[in-house]
């Protein structure tokens, strides 16, 4: 059965549209690169990708820590957006 989109899955989106505000802010502010250019373009598809594999990934690599006393939901959140797109393959090629 699949699931439905649901409210926490929404906020799980909003938390990747930060995440991804934080990686734009960081390569002009402090980085001076132009995000849309180069190999700027790079990592920016990455990242763009990495928001809307977040919600799946989320799910994912909750399961699969379970309730390991030291990691946060913050912490799951932060793996789930930056390797993402890695462990959505990984888990549709398994």
């Amino acid at each position: 059965m699949k699931k439905k989109f649901d409210f926490y899955d929404f906020l799980v989106f909003i938390f990747g549209l930060v995440g991804f505000g934080g990686y734009y802010l960081l390569m002009t502010e402090v980085f001076k690169i132009d995000p849309f250019k180069s190999f700027g373009l790079i990592p920016t598809i990455y990242f763009v990708i990495s928001v809307f594999t977040m919600i799946k990934v989320y799910y994912i690599v909750n399961d699969k820590i379970g309730d390991i006393f030291f990691l946060t939901h913050r912490t799951v959140h932060l793996v789930s957006y930056i390797f993402g797109p890695i462990i959505f393959i990984y888990e549709k090629l398994n």
